[in-house]
């Protein structure tokens, strides 16, 4: 569906903000990358 792969594309572009801004925020850094990409699909989900 269309539906389907704008919100792939979606977290997938959120993926990338994400992966950039761990290389700022101590934070970020401090979490595991999968689970936070994990959370993504989850919130896009919601």
């Amino acid at each position: 569906m269309i539906i389907e792969k704008k919100s792939k594309d979606l977290v997938s572009q959120q993926a990338k903000y994400l992966t950039a801004a761990k290389k700022d925020s101590d934070f970020l850094k401090s979490a595991n990358a999968q689970v936070l990409q994990q959370t993504l699909r989850t919130l896009d989900r919601a």
